[in-house]
């Protein structure tokens, strides 16, 4: 007569194929976490691979990048304005200015933060200030063209800074 043998192949199968999964899936999330974080950088790496407009003034003399979505506005007073469409809060304003814009906005507004830097020859000087008797926040900045000329740029946006960076006098 035949015995029949029982083959054990792993006593703890199920604890093998837990594992097994296990060390799949983590791989698969530390892929993920990693792809994620190029995705992140390269936004902060690659800035102009977001979808922007440009825009040229001719007559004022200046170039401006913003973001694709946004809408542009001229008035006649002759200044420019950026709108979001999606958030009407938020809006830019350029427009030209004297050698006295400078002065006239440290004294309009309480001045919370002030960042001055030059770039190819054209000096920028980025403003936080808070209106007198209010508790709103406005941004602004003073651009010296290279050339002579001056221009201010004033609104609400968390893209403010990034927007004076990518105006170009010329």
């Amino acid at each position: 007569m035949k015995k029949k043998r029982n083959k054990v192949i792993f006593k703890n199968r199920y604890f093998a194929w837990f594992f097994a999964v296990a060390i799949i899936a983590g791989i698969a999330l530390i892929f993920y976490i990693a792809i994620s974080n190029q995705n992140l950088d390269a936004q902060f790496v690659f800035p102009s691979l977001k979808r922007e407009k440009i825009y040229v003034d001719k007559q004022d003399g200046f170039l401006q990048r913003y973001p694709a979505n946004w809408q542009l506005e001229r008035d006649n007073s002759g200044a420019t304005t950026f709108e979001n469409p999606s958030d009407s809060s938020e809006s830019i304003s350029i427009e030209s200015a004297t050698a006295n814009t400078q002065k006239e906005i440290k004294s309009a507004f309480n001045i919370v933060k002030e960042t001055d830097f030059t770039r190819s020859g054209d000096s920028y000087s980025i403003f936080l200030g808070q209106e007198p008797h209010s508790a709103d926040y406005i941004n602004a900045a003073v651009v010296k063209s290279a050339s002579g000329k001056y221009f201010y740029l004033s609104g609400h946006s968390a893209e403010f800074n990034s927007f004076v960076l990518n105006f170009n006098p010329f």
